[in-house]
């Protein structure tokens, strides 16, 4: 006995995978379920069978197909992972284990697909299908015995795989009936409407003496029937029903179920004839048997890909051929040209899908030398790149792409840093601060003009992800440079990262180093330049306004006057509007005294005696400022004065004599009475009583 007896008996949990899902009966006694593979997780399908003794006819018939399908090996039939048999609650189980699949008639109800797009899937299904029961009857001389809907699955990629291989009995046993074929089962298997007369009749000879096919040529045409009405087979007269059935297709399924098993049409003259082949089938065959392929053939192929992926509907593009191109270019069968052509696909694909499909193909096609690849990833580095994972960007992309920095190709330079834009966030900040900003401050003096201004936005986009210190150690000196680049391009995007970078820098930077740096711009020669200059002028001179007010509007009443007592009079005059000169007078009498703007109510003391005494010790210190303004007057109206007289002649100019008197003179007994000392001959002093004209001799000044 084939199947594989397993040691762990009575427990499901012993079982090498997981059931997920119930999809619900299969072909004959079988039921059919998704699940995983407990060894990788791997998605697969689940076929169950059981029955209460270990000899039943149902279990002899599945032990059968279990061991047809591990022995047979073709691309459109079923591919086998593992069988279990085990014993669960007094009924003897097989578990067939296969790659995971659904039923034909859930993939036919789940694809949104028009009247002419949905016969081209069905046409390159039945292609699939005939292609594998004409290797069972003409390559293998085995007969399967119940081709239908139900004995076809179709794959996550929409092939179609033959399974169900219960009946699979060789040709020529048949008739040997002590041998006890186990076509002999389809008595009680097979439903009445699927089988041909002679089966149907029991007649064994007749099936012998008919070709291989005979049986499964009439099974074909049953599929045929089901897969274009999109309903199972109810009755045999069902048969007759050929208005659903595409013209080109109708006399070759009329020679399927001819009456004379004869004369059944051979499943090899249905492939050769080509009725079956369109666009669809062209493309996914070429695919398919792409490593057969030369060089040119693959070239010519390519280039035409896109045209012909117009007629192709979407859900089988994405489904059927984007995997195909993904394992050509992983694989290495396909050209770079072939590149453009998955991206394509690509682009309506969900986040999940494009991880699950796409990345692990662009992953690694960055490793690739060739320069055409990496123009073709970077060019469509949008479609893919928010997908990929930040962990992916940094351990396995980044390391490859950067490179491309310093290729000696000036458009690989430019596509590599506008791949950043969408790849620099997900990359670490060691990674941003150590090496990235290496290859940003080579790329802002490049050659090409471009590439300087593109840097320069890369640097104001990446902002917000580099270190309050890199930002203010490398943003502004960066700002800079490019704005004294003699590109105006360069220019502008400087000026435009400053604005979306406005609110990283704080208003002490604004008012010392960006306003500073933009100003010159204001009467740059290039009128856009000179106009974005205006504008962020305006924008950061607002900010420092707003510094501003927010610093008077945190002082408090106490600051203020704490301030105000510390600057004394002075800080109480310019506080005052209008300010006016407060003059003091000494009361003896302990209360406020009046006080007049009248200066003549207040006369002035007759001496420095007297003035030493008007005021107290803190208002004296503030009457320093009316003193100084009171002795600039007396200088100048003494120096009037000195004019005055210096333009009269001396008495002894007018005598002609040339005796000169003394500078000074004795002094005048009127300022002997003054209380205070005379002055030093060191200048006036500040405070000092005006001299009246009678206190002044013509000859005090006549030699000055």
């Amino acid at each position: 006995m084939f199947a594989k007896l397993s040691a762990l008996v009575g427990s499901s949990s012993a079982l090498p995978f997981q059931v997920v899902q119930e999809y619900g009966r299969g072909w004959g006694h079988w039921t059919h379920s998704s699940g995983i593979l407990n060894a990788d997780g791997s998605s697969v399908s689940i076929f169950r069978i059981s029955a209460k003794g270990e000899l039943d006819p149902m279990l002899i018939a599945a032990r059968n197909g279990v061991k047809r399908l591990k022995m047979l090996k073709h691309p459109n039939i079923l591919r086998f992972i593992d069988t279990v048999e085990i014993e669960e609650r007094g009924e003897f189980v097989i578990y067939l284990v296969t790659e995971a699949v659904t039923s034909l008639e859930y993939v036919q109800t789940s694809l949104d697909l028009n009247e002419r797009d949905r016969e081209k899937f069905l046409m390159m299904g039945l292609e699939q299908v005939v292609s594998a029961v004409s290797f069972l009857n003409n390559d293998c001389g085995l007969i399967h015995g119940n081709v239908c809907s139900l004995s076809v699955a179709v794959t996550e990629t929409l092939d179609w795989k033959l399974h169900a291989f219960d009946l699979t009995t060789e040709h020529a046993v048949v008739g040997n009936l002590s041998t006890s074929p186990p076509l002999l089962a389809s008595t009680w298997l097979v439903s009445t409407q699927y089988k041909s007369g002679e089966l149907g009749r029991s007649e064994w000879d007749v099936i012998a003496d008919s070709p291989p096919w005979a049986v499964d040529a009439w099974g074909l045409g049953c599929l045929i029937q089901e897969t274009f009405s999109n309903s199972a087979l109810r009755a045999m007269e069902d048969l007759k029903k050929i208005d659903c059935v595409p013209q080109k297709l109708k006399p070759y399924y009329q020679k399927m179920l001819a009456s004379q098993p004869a004369k059944r049409l051979n499943p090899s003259a249905l492939l050769e004839s080509g009725v079956l082949k369109n666009d669809l089938l062209v493309v996914v065959t070429f695919l398919q048997n792409l490593a057969m392929k030369d060089s040119i053939e693959k070239e010519s192929f390519f280039q035409r890909l896109s045209t012909k992926l117009a007629d192709v509907p979407e859900p089988i593009a994405q489904r059927k051929i984007l995997p195909l191109l993904a394992a050509a270019l992983e694989f290495g069968g396909a050209p770079p040209s072939a590149l453009a052509v998955l991206m394509n696909i690509s682009k309506s694909l969900t986040p999940e899908e494009k991880e699950k499909v796409v990345v692990p193909v662009i992953t690694k096609m960055f490793s690739s030398t060739d320069r055409s690849i990496r123009r073709c990833l970077l060019e469509n580095i949008h479609s893919f790149g928010p997908e990929l994972p930040n962990q992916l960007v940094e351990e396995q992309i980044y390391p490859k792409l950067q490179g491309g920095f310093t290729d000696v190709n000036p458009y690989i330079r430019e596509l590599t840093l506008k791949s950043m834009v969408i790849l620099g966030p997900k990359l670490s900040a060691r990674t941003l601060n150590q090496n990235l900003l290496k290859f940003l401050a080579k790329l802002q003096v490049d050659e090409e003009p471009g590439i300087r201004a593109n840097t320069t936005i890369l640097l104001g986009t990446l902002a917000t992800s580099f270190s309050e210190s890199t930002r203010k150690k490398v943003m502004l000196n960066a700002m800079s440079r490019a704005l004294k680049d003699p590109f105006p391009p360069a220019r502008i995007a400087a000026l435009k990262s400053l604005q979306t970078t406005a609110t990283l820098h704080d208003a002490e930077d604004v008012a010392s180093k960006v306003i500073p740096m933009i100003s010159p711009l204001c009467i740059d020669s290039v009128y856009e330049v000179r106009k974005l200059a205006m504008v962020c002028v305006e924008e950061f001179v607002q900010v420092v306004k707003t510094h501003q007010d927010s610093l008077e509007e945190s002082k408090q009443p106490n600051e203020q006057n704490s301030m105000m007592g510390s600057f004394g009079w002075g800080a109480k005059q310019a506080d005052s509007s209008p300010p006016t000169m407060i003059h003091h007078a000494r009361d003896t009498s302990d209360r406020i005294p009046d006080v007049s703007n009248d200066s003549s109510s207040m006369p002035p003391p007759s001496s420095t005696a007297e003035l030493s005494t008007v005021g107290d010790g803190w208002d004296d210190d503030d009457d320093v400022l009316e003193d100084m303004m009171d002795a600039v007057a007396a200088e100048r109206q003494a120096r009037a004065k000195l004019n005055a007289v210096s333009l009269k002649p001396s008495a002894a100019s007018a005598q002609g004599t040339t005796a000169r008197k003394p500078l000074r003179k004795s002094v005048p007994q009127k300022k002997q009475e003054r209380t205070s000392p005379a002055p030093k001959k060191t200048g006036m002093r500040l405070g000092a009583k005006k001299l009246s004209s009678s206190d002044i001799q013509q000859d005090d000044f006549d030699d000055w």
